[in-house]
C-alpha cells in the first residue's frame, strides 16, 4: 500500500526511469522505419497490418497482420514489436515512426501503465513490447517522421 502511494506520486518521467533498466551499451545506431495500416476502418471486416523496413533487401524487412482487434492503433504498436523482435540486443536502435501515439506510449506513459497494472487499451501488445525494450542492453530511441503523402 505504501509502495503504491509512493509510485502514484512520481511523475511519468520518474516512473519510466524506474521501469526501464539503465542502458549498459552505447553503439552506432541501427535504424528501422515502421509502417502500419488499417483497411475498412470502423467496419466488421477491418484488417490491419504492420511492417518494418531496415534497408534495401534486408532480411529483417517484415510485414505482418496483427493479432487481436484490427485497429490502426494496434497496428502501429505491433510494428514496434516486430522491429524489436528483429533488432540486435546489443546495438542502439533508432525507431522512426509516423505515430505520435507510439512515441507517447513507450516514452511517456509506460511507467504509469506498469505501476497501475496495465489498465490501458492494447495492454497485451504494450506490455510485451515494453518488456522487449526493457530486456535490451542497448538503448531504443523513438523519432517522429512525417507520413509520406
Amino acid at each position: 500500500m505504501v509502495e503504491d502511494a509512493l509510485n502514484s506520486s512520481r511523475s511519468d518521467a520518474e516512473q519510466n526511469r524506474c521501469y526501464y533498466a539503465p542502458v549498459s551499451v552505447r553503439t552506432a545506431p541501427v535504424n528501422v522505419y515502421l509502417a502500419s495500416s488499417c483497411a475498412a476502418t470502423e467496419k466488421p471486416n477491418m484488417k490491419a497490418g504492420s511492417g518494418t523496413y531496415w534497408g534495401p533487401n534486408s532480411p529483417r524487412n517484415k510485414c505482418s497482420s496483427i493479432p487481436g482487434a484490427q485497429t490502426s492503433g494496434r497496428a502501429a504498436l505491433f510494428a514496434v514489436t516486430l522491429a524489436l523482435m528483429s533488432a540486435p540486443l546489443d546495438r542502439t536502435l533508432v525507431i522512426y515512426t509516423t505515430s505520435q501515439f507510439v512515441i507517447r506510449t513507450f516514452c511517456y506513459w509506460v511507467g504509469r501503465n506498469y505501476t497501475e497494472g496495465w489498465p490501458c487499451k492494447n495492454a497485451d501488445i504494450i506490455r510485451v513490447t515494453a518488456e522487449l525494450i526493457r530486456s535490451r542492453h542497448a538503448g531504443v530511441v523513438f523519432r517522429y517522421t512525417e507520413s509520406p503523402s
